[in-house]
């Protein structure tokens, strides 16, 4: 007998093997409402299945046999140079882990011995480089690299009649979830550009299975990227998309299609075809804060998930939106950004409270934008108060509300880092970036916090106007906070002109010319490459390069890419022996920077394709450490 749902919620590969709140937020608010609802996780399941010791044997053997072939060639092509960079850091992982990967390997491992080795970023590429360029990696963070283009709908449609690692294991994984539930409604929520090809692919597979099933995909790529669709072929595979939050027009979805007369007229923020046109209905009403339950994690099979208990960390939300939402660069247009709601202090803590006794969770990370000073207070009062001990983290605007008392406060109820958003120290750029904050009262902040609580900047360089004295100054300031231990760690980023900002719909304001997106692109991508009045594109992306790979004087526990991007690699050891790399992985990797402008992995369609015809072939050097020469 079938389980009973009227809505089916789907989480789609490919994110982080770890639990997202996107679904469990609606799958509560849902059944609150006393509409009854399933969430399935085919991110999760697709990990469960598919990291078996056949497939991580099969890319054990294929790295070492590809490295070997590659290594013995006198010359490699751009798409072979990628490969090779790949073969070689996953050889070095698993030399560097190789007692773990062995007992990965044992006949008696099954997959809670894999969460507890920790080697997710291994596995998951070890069992995909056969399927290259389509694979999995984690670093410099986790990625689904494709060879279709996720801001072009052709590549999205096109995509879905391709046999890719994954497909027929979706294939088996949804016509199973579909025996098991006869849902009316299957939502498939996509929050990252890697989940966006094999989210229409497995909306493709259920209206194959089952056509009368209403199929509707939202999530925040939805409501940043489609929201102006033209080209309507990516409904050959849904019937309807959901913008912004998905609480109300789920709910009225859900009592339209029980009735005998559905009207998809009558639900809010929806987009879906009527006689052969684009039709999209008025905004949702918004809901106070206060309307959702907490999320309910029940709802996902919390031990069927990769990350291993000692790291699992569940995302709590304290706020929606953003009480700022007013930073130029921001896509500030958008209702999840600029629709700021946070509910009563005892609300937020009351949920958080059923959050951990329902998942026995030690560790969380609050997703709130910008975290009310006094709502952290609230919360970490009461948690020494109930005697309650758990790890948090959060995100929050510079605010003169952040006391050395209420640091101290933080820490002591497990604050374990304070993330701010400082960008710059230029009160020039700042203004420019419209803050709301000065290079004063950054100072006054980070003095009064002392150091009595873990913080920890976002920094940003290559803002429109902004100088190379600038950035460096900036960062200069950066290494004088570290030395004074005022703050614990920073994250650069490369400034990125997004659609719906102030920047990217009023370039002209801030000097920027010669503005050009990825090509094939349909959708409202970000500006691959633009002219500006201050230092070249080129430069500010090598400055956050740089500032990035010095991280590692200050955080230990940095992943080693940053160490990858500068040493020479000379030996890796294949099948027990050692082999000298013939071709110099380190000026490889900067050929392939310099000349695409990227200095991590993209999408890898658009990398492969541009840099076939803008990159020469490299020859191999007698010796990793000679110099490489061009043809």
């Amino acid at each position: 007998m079938k389980k009973e749902a009227e809505v089916l919620l789907i989480n789609p590969p490919f994110a982080e093997p770890r639990p997202y709140i996107s679904i469990p937020t609606l799958v509560s608010y849902l059944e609150s409402r006393g509409i009854r609802t399933a969430a399935y996780d085919l991110n999760c399941e697709f990990f469960y299945r598919f990291l078996t010791r056949e497939r991580i044997r099969r890319g054990i053997e294929y790295v070492s046999e590809r490295f070997l072939e590659l290594n013995g060639r006198d010359e490699l092509a751009f798409r072979e140079m990628l490969e090779y960079t790949v073969c070689c850091d996953l050889l070095r992982d698993m030399e560097e882990h190789l007692g773990k990967l062995t007992l990965a390997l044992l006949p008696f491992s099954d997959f809670q011995i894999l969460r507890s080795l920790e080697l997710e970023s291994l596995l998951s590429g070890l069992t995909t480089a056969p399927y290259f360029p389509e694979l999995l990696i984690s670093k410099p963070q986790f990625t689904y690299a494709s060879p279709y283009f996720e801001y072009s709908t052709a590549d999205i449609a096109e995509s879905t009649g391709h046999e890719s690692f994954y497909s027929a294991l979706l294939r088996e994984i949804i016509a199973e979830i579909l025996d098991e539930y006869e849902p009316r409604v299957a939502g498939i929520s996509i929050v990252l550009t890697e989940q966006v090809v094999p989210a229409f692919l497995a909306a493709r597979i259920i209206k194959e299975l089952k056509p009368d099933l209403h199929v509707t995909v939202g999530g925040p790529f939805v409501s940043t990227y489609l929201k102006d669709l033209k080209n309507t072929v990516l409904f050959d595979y849904v019937d309807s998309l959901v913008f912004d939050e998905g609480e109300l027009p789920l709910e009225q979805l859900a009592r339209e299609l029980a009735g005998t007369k559905p009207d998809l007229g009558r639900v809010q923020n929806l987009a879906y075809l009527k006689n052969g046109s684009l039709v999209s209905t008025p905004p949702a009403e918004t809901l106070p804060a206060e309307a959702s339950p907490p999320p309910d994690y029940r709802a996902l099979p919390l031990d069927r998930y990769l990350v291993s208990e000692r790291n699992a960390e569940m995302l709590f939300r304290l706020s929606k939106g953003c009480s700022w939402h007013r930073c130029t660069f921001c896509r500030t247009d958008i209702a999840m950004c600029r629709e700021y709601r946070q509910a009563p202090h005892s609300f937020v803590y009351e949920s958080l409270l059923e959050v951990i006794r329902d998942t026995g969770c030690g560790r969380f990370r609050f997703t709130s934008e910008d975290s009310d000073p006094l709502l952290l207070e609230h919360i970490s009062k009461r948690l020494l108060e109930d005697g309650i001990s758990i790890k948090w983290r959060c995100h929050a605007r510079v605010d003169a509300r952040f006391t050395r008392e209420r640091g101290e406060l933080y820490r002591k109820a497990g604050c374990t880092s304070l993330y701010l958003g400082v960008e710059s120290f230029s009160d020039r750029i700042l203004r420019m970036m419209n803050k709301g904050i000065t290079c004063g009262l950054i100072d006054r902040v980070l003095t009064e916090l002392g150091g009595g609580v873990p913080v920890r900047l976002y920094m940003m360089v290559g803002f429109p106007g902004e100088t190379e004295e600038e950035a460096l100054a900036g960062y200069g300031k950066v290494r004088s906070l570290l030395e004074q231990g005022l703050i614990g760690d920073y994250k650069y980023s490369i400034f990125e002109m997004q659609s719906g900002s102030e920047v990217g719909e009023h370039p002209e304001r801030f000097g920027l010319s010669d503005l050009s997106r990825y090509p094939r692109s349909d959708l409202p991508s970000e500006i691959l490459e633009f002219e500006s009045r201050g230092m070249p594109r080129e430069r500010a992306l090598m400055l956050a390069a740089e500032f990035e790979k010095n991280r590692r004087e200050w955080d230990p526990q940095l992943d080693r890419v940053c160490e990858r991007y500068e040493e020479t690699v000379e030996h890796v050891t294949v099948k027990g022996d050692p082999v000298e790399v013939r071709f110099n992985v380190k000026e490889i990797l900067e050929r392939m920077a310099h000349s695409t402008g990227l200095y991590f992995l993209p999408r890898i369609g658009e990398w492969i394709r541009y840099g076939e015809q803008h990159i020469t072939p490299v020859r191999a050097a007698r010796r990793a450490s000679q110099p490489l020469s061009t043809v």
